[in-house]
């Protein structure tokens, strides 16, 4: 019983950050979907109408992929995801917003701070860019 409660306790904190980022930036970034995903599932997906609302995790993962792949030069972040694995799979996905027939780049970026901030990042055709690198 005690574990129960502790569950849910530890639910509501989880619920109540993320609705406090949502009503300090409610016009910035939209998640649709749950916000209790399945363990390992790939968590719900944000849209990014502006990119100055993001917290500081994710402009630093948005700073590190502009800093290591040229193909999102001059493109929008329009949305991300994430999935805890053995560390956190992140999926951010640019698109050019003026070229409506161009299609969107997913970029994957899969990290595990504990080991000496490892970080992998990958192009969506499967090409890996930096493998057990640090930002």
């Amino acid at each position: 019983m005690k574990y129960l409660i502790l569950l849910a306790f530890l639910a509501a904190v989880a619920l109540s950050l993320s609705l406090n980022h949502q009503l300090r930036h409610p016009k910035a970034l939209v998640s649709l979907g749950s916000p209790f995903p399945l363990a390992g599932g790939v968590g719900r997906l944000t849209l990014v109408k502006d990119a100055s609302a993001l917290d500081a995790e994710h402009l630093s993962i948005d700073n590190f992929i502009r800093a290591n792949v040229p193909e999102v030069d001059g493109l929008k972040l329009v949305s991300y995801r994430q999935q805890v694995v053995a560390g956190t799979n992140y999926f951010y996905t640019y698109a050019n917003l003026d070229e409506p027939t161009s299609s969107p780049i997913e970029i994957n970026v899969w990290s595990k701070p504990w080991n000496n901030g490892f970080l992998k990042l990958t192009k969506p055709d499967g090409t890996v860019i930096i493998d057990g690198g640090q930002a």
